[in-house]
């Protein structure tokens, strides 16, 4: 079957992609290299290359393509040995000169769902800011972004933007390693807390999140409520934090946060796990919740009108992340983080920050408030 050219497109950019972060950390690629990594023929490597060439990324050399103000290869290397000579330590090299940012090092732990959003306000900061990105995604494990860390560093960035894999309370091994690095660090939805306090931070402020869910749910007269989430999350804290604010305007008798697995939404233990939710809303006459993710929000909204629940008239479910409530039947109100805010800013205060003098240097703590989002079919506060 012949793919048609939407798709072909979309591959191309998706490689390019990809030989553009190859270019940001190893400063040279090779089209033979780059073919076998991508699965693809040296015929589309060279097309790709040749579009680099042209929007100013990349020069060519023969059988492979170097990044612009990279040096070369030097006389008699050839395409076997492996790209350039490791670059030197971060305490090793010279300040970066203050009326430009060199690249900036990203290492997260997804490419998928919440993350996809934050990495379009990076772009869109990095292509302002003319600067490349050096990525590397961690899939949540420590030990991974640890080696990603110091790969990254060994090539040579400007600035590291991190989002550890856990919080510093459950795992502060990351945020430690973080100190020890000679270059600017900004932590991205995540915050170094009392002890990792040099370190910057750019989040969203998701105990104001859960604040706004909350007094919606207030608003509208619910009198017993839910705070449903994953606890094993980085979110799950600062979702208790605000759900503890607004608990006062509750039965507190009633009202209790429920915790579920991050398993996907299709397994049977995260469906059971659902009954037993809404068996407990019956009997505690819980009519309103915040849950996180919207995934599960989905999830738990349908198995809800299974058990012939009427949404929102008799459960009242607000979504939280904002990816898909809007596709759920019917839609569900959200909070939505400011993802695409968020990395925008995360990548412009590694840029700043790697212009500025180590010396005297506060640490900043940004936050970004997040937005409730209203929609269509839902009932008027006071009517409940």
């Amino acid at each position: 079957m012949v793919a048609d050219s939407g798709e072909v497109d979309v591959r191309a950019a998706e490689r390019r992609m990809y030989i553009e972060r190859e270019l940001a950390i190893t400063g040279q690629v090779s089209v033979s290299s780059l073919a076998a990594a991508l699965a693809v023929s040296p015929v589309s490597i060279r097309r790709d290359l040749n579009v680099l060439v042209a929007q100013g990324v990349a020069r060519r050399a023969y059988g492979r393509a170097i990044a612009v103000g990279r040096p070369g290869p030097t006389a008699g290397q050839g395409e076997s040995t492996g790209g350039p000579e490791p670059l030197p330590s971060p305490r090793e090299r010279r300040p970066a000169r203050r009326s430009q940012a060199g690249a900036i090092g990203l290492i997260i732990p997804s490419t998928r769902y919440y993350y996809l959003r934050v990495l379009d306000g990076m772009k869109e900061a990095a292509a302002a800011a003319r600067v490349p990105i050096a990525f590397a995604n961690s899939g949540y494990s420590v030990a991974q972004e640890q080696e990603q860390i110091r790969r990254i560093i060994r090539r040579g960035v400007s600035a590291l933007v991190v989002t550890p894999a856990q919080t510093p309370e459950r795992d502060p091994s990351t945020y430690r390693l973080l100190q020890e690095q000679a270059v600017p660090v900004v932590l991205m939805e995540r915050d170094g807390g009392d002890e990792f306090t040099d370190l910057d931070s750019v989040r969203s402020d998701h105990a104001l999140g859960a604040r706004l869910a909350f007094q919606r749910l207030a608003d509208l007269g619910h009198r017993a409520v839910a705070l449903v989430c994953a606890e094993s999350t980085a979110t799950a804290g600062w979702l208790q934090a605000g759900f503890d604010t607004k608990r006062p305007l509750f039965d507190t008798g009633r009202s209790e946060h429920l915790t579920i697995a991050s398993a996907p939404e299709y397994e049977p233990a995260m469906q059971t796990r659902m009954d037993e939710i809404l068996d407990r809303f019956a009997s505690r006459g819980i009519t309103g919740a915040l849950v996180h993710s919207d995934v599960a929000a989905g999830v738990l909204a349908q198995r809800a009108r299974e058990r012939g629940v009427t949404i929102p008239a008799q459960l009242d479910l607000i979504a939280y992340d904002d990816e898909i409530a809007a596709l759920a039947d019917p839609p569900l109100d959200a909070i939505a983080p400011p993802k695409r805010e968020v990395g925008r800013l995360a990548l412009r205060l590694a840029v700043e920050r790697s212009l500025e003098p180590a010396t005297e240097r506060s640490s900043q703590k940004v936050t970004v408030a997040p937005q409730l989002v209203l929609r269509a079919g839902r009932r008027d506060p006071g009517s409940r």
